[in-house]
């Protein structure tokens, strides 16, 4: 099918099986949007979630998150992000990217980051910002700082301004090339 680059949708129909299209109808009726939109809501949300299982991600209650975070030494916890952020990470990059630049790792951390609902990625000129609420625990955001402190010391090469609170992050770079 050919597809006009200009345009942002492309008319196109399917076929949905008989028992799945009310429950379809249902739930875009109750959300208050279209049965177009809903479908196009799931497809991304699908794209999404088949980039995690990619590298082996599984979806967990928060609550399972605290416990654990609560329950482990923070030194422990620091330890365990700075290997993830410095050797992990460029692992997982290159199952999405073939190669490791500024601009891959920039979008490897605006997906990493959507996880969460209250995720937020900013530009301002070569100022690349991140604000993630993750809602679990200050164990977590130290976790997440060390993750984010270590990426960016490996991949990016650049120093990065971190902030945080027991459920916030907030991160500033400048990707200087």
């Amino acid at each position: 099918m050919l597809v006009d680059e200009n345009r942002k949708t492309i008319p196109y129909s399917f076929r949905i099986e008989s028992e799945i299209y009310p429950l379809l109808e249902d739930e875009a009726s109750q959300k208050d949007i279209s049965l177009n939109v809903l479908l196009n809501q799931i497809g991304k949300e699908h794209i999404f979630r088949q980039k995690f299982k990619k590298i082996g991600c599984v979806l967990t209650p928060k609550d399972v998150l605290r416990e654990i975070f609560d329950g482990t030494d923070k030194k422990v916890l620091v330890k365990i992000a700075n290997n993830l952020g410095s050797k992990h990470a460029i692992e997982y990059m290159q199952r999405f990217h073939h190669d490791i630049a500024k601009i891959t790792a920039v979008e490897f951390l605006e997906m990493w980051f959507k996880r969460f609902p209250e995720s937020e990625h900013k530009v301002h000129g070569l100022v690349h910002s991140f604000s993630v609420h993750h809602d679990i625990n200050e164990k977590y955001s130290a976790f997440e700082c060390e993750f984010v402190r270590s990426f960016a010391e490996t991949v990016l090469h650049e120093p990065v301004k971190i902030e945080s609170t027991p459920r916030t992050i907030i991160f500033s770079f400048a990707t200087n090339s």
